[in-house]
């Protein structure tokens, strides 16, 4: 039987368009289930817990990591622009760095995206 309870704490304080995309991710995932996202604020840090939505099922281990990486990539998919710019600003890595670690396989793709301000 696997643990069906991930939690993860993305960011401090996320505004916009990352935070609606959780909490919305969070209310149409029972939709499409069986996990749920259970979306949660405390001292500034919001929390997503992963829960499976019926109690008499076992979750198999790799659902709950399947799930969790789709969680992971959306946050992190959702937060590039806000990264990439905090990046630029305050660290002396080159743009091809930055765009290696948001996720970018060529920094032409990190460019275009980030010129266009849909990083």
């Amino acid at each position: 039987m696997a643990d069906t309870r991930c939690t993860a704490a993305p960011s401090r304080r996320p505004r916009g368009a990352p935070r609606a995309c959780i909490e919305r991710l969070a209310r149409y995932k029972r939709l499409i289930g069986p996990m749920e996202f259970l979306v949660d604020e405390k001292d500034g840090t919001l929390s997503v817990e992963m829960t499976c939505g019926h109690a008499d099922l076992a979750m198999p281990s790799f659902l709950v990591q399947v799930e969790f990486a789709f969680l992971v990539n959306l946050i992190r998919t959702a937060t590039r622009e806000l990264l990439a710019k905090h990046y630029l600003k305050t660290t002396a890595m080159g743009t091809d760095q930055i765009a290696h670690l948001l996720g970018y396989l060529e920094l032409n793709s990190f460019l275009r995206a980030f010129t266009r301000g849909a990083a």
